[in-house]
């Protein structure tokens, strides 16, 4: 096994001919939905998928790049799943898409300061890709000066980590950042080192210093220590239910400083942004942390544990649970608004009063599929509009060759189309109602403090509403976003600056 830094491939000038092929993920246990887990898995994955649009609709200029970084948890998933074919964007659009691949898991995103680990080695992967895209995209015509990147989920959260460090500066040009947890803090170094590193240590059979024992550990074993430590279960400290892997801050390191706090600093890279969730964002972590149905007394003492007494009654008075029934349910409209769709409100209003001329463009995903794409272990999903609902329709990905049996209706087809236009005129124009074929599409007003208007993607039509949940998200606004062990990861003393 090798935990080190990524380093860059030296390219071959003599290359005639490109054929595509399987590539080969990073190795995981994925237990992702179906068309979403790759096939064949390999240490040596540090591949990527490129689609360029069909030779007849090249042209003498270069053509605008939108680079794809997947999700899932930082320890699952990859390019090269059915899922995220860039086939029908790149010849729909005349756009060149790339779907990044990154380090998963403990060969990704551990850290142990005792044996000289700094983590982050998934983060360096996808600077490496956006470095190759600089010196390298013009040959496949694309334009190295109008790269976009975005991704979902552990894809956002990277994007996101990539707005704000100076180390991925003048790398791409605009950003689409869907459902990213903000108020889920990553690690700083010592807590990563003590609460991760030492006791994956101590169950792969590592002394905590020795760092050529881990150099010398076998994939699976990796993978064993990585699975125990997934099994750890706290709600009350959610970045240990969620995302034990990710991306680790470090004062002078490639992260600096935490997203939520730099991007309140105004520290971040001045570029358009697409952001937005979909409609039940929590449902599928809650549902997937607690896997029996939660009573009062246990929902109860969970809101106490994580936000105190004073504000846990303010809290209990917002999201009041029935008297009877399971409580799962409310806890997921609680993490929705508190973990997602709030802290996003609060932040692009900062974020526009500070750069009133940036272009900021909100999106709520808010559509039940008319098909199963959860399989039977997601299977609370059908029937609502949980984490990831939106991807087949922004990669338009349904009713392929390799998904015969799923399909869009009608409805879907017409609110894929704008999806996908509105997109990729952002991609190409920072402005999503920019484009040739906009006659379709409602204008998606830029977001700003003052009407805070979000374009919600729904059928049987696109809507516009203005300050989507104002009465919650002002509630909890005034309770902060920075409660109990969110608060440890923070860093007090944020003075950087990015130019």
């Amino acid at each position: 096994m090798q935990i080190t830094q990524s380093q860059p491939q030296v390219c071959h000038t003599n290359l005639l001919t490109f054929e595509y092929y399987h590539q080969l993920a990073c190795p995981q246990r994925c237990e992702l939905p179906p068309l979403t887990c790759p096939s064949t898995q390999s240490e040596d994955c540090l591949f990527i998928d490129l689609f360029t649009p069909r030779i007849d609709t090249i042209r003498d200029q270069l053509v605008p790049v939108y680079v794809f970084l997947p999700g899932g948890h930082f320890e699952q998933g990859g390019p090269d799943v059915i899922l995220y074919d860039g086939t029908y964007i790149a010849n729909k659009t005349n756009i060149i898409i790339i779907v990044g691949s990154y380090r998963l898991g403990a060969l990704g995103w551990l850290v142990n300061s005792k044996a000289g680990m700094e983590g982050n080695y998934g983060f360096t992967d996808q600077l490496q890709l956006l470095q190759w895209i600089q010196n390298n995209i013009a040959a496949f015509g694309g334009d190295p000066k109008q790269v976009t990147i975005g991704g979902q989920s552990a894809g956002a959260s990277s994007t996101t980590a990539h707005l704000v460090s100076p180390a991925s500066k003048g790398l791409f040009s605009k950003v689409i950042i869907e459902s990213n947890p903000l108020v889920l803090p990553m690690r700083m170094i010592d807590d990563a080192t003590e609460n991760l590193g030492k006791p994956f240590a101590k169950q792969v059979g590592c002394e905590v210093n020795d760092f050529e024992c881990f150099q010398n550990l076998s994939i699976e074993k990796i993978l064993e220590g990585q699975y125990f430590m997934d099994t750890y279960k706290n709600l009350s400290i959610p970045l240990e239910t969620f995302l034990p892997w990710a991306p680790t801050v470090s004062k002078g390191g490639l992260i600096p400083y935490q997203t939520f706090e730099a991007i309140e600093k105004g520290l971040y890279h001045k570029v358009p942004i697409m952001i937005g969730n979909v409609r039940e964002e929590a449902l599928l972590f809650i549902y997937m942390g607690i896997h029996n149905k939660l009573n009062t007394v246990e929902y109860l003492a969970l809101i106490m544990d994580i936000f105190g007494v004073e504000d846990g009654v303010r809290i209990l008075d917002w999201y009041r649970p029935l008297l009877d029934g399971d409580k799962r349910p409310i806890t997921s409209v609680l993490g929705t608004d508190y973990i997602f769709l709030c802290p996003l409100r609060k932040i692009l209003s900062q974020i526009s009063q500070q750069n009133p001329q940036l272009p900021i463009y909100n999106y709520i995903f808010d559509h039940v599929l008319s098909f199963d794409a959860w399989g039977p272990r997601y299977n609370y999903c059908v029937g609502h509009v949980c984490h990831g609902a939106e991807l087949p329709f922004v990669f338009h990905s349904i009713g392929t060759t390799f998904m015969p049996d799923m399909h869009f209706n009608p409805e879907e087809e017409r609110l894929s189309a704008s999806m996908v236009e509105y997109i990729t005129n952002f991609v190409k124009f920072g402005n999503p109602n920019q484009g040739k074929n906009t006659t379709n599409l409602i204008q998606w007003p830029k977001f700003s403090a003052d009407n805070r208007q979000t374009l919600f993607f729904q059928t049987p039509a696109n809507q516009i509403v203005t300050d989507f949940h104002k009465k919650y998200c002002d509630e909890l606004d005034f309770i902060g976003y920075d409660h109990g062990w969110f608060n440890q990861q923070r860093d007090k003393n944020t003075k950087t600056k990015l130019n």
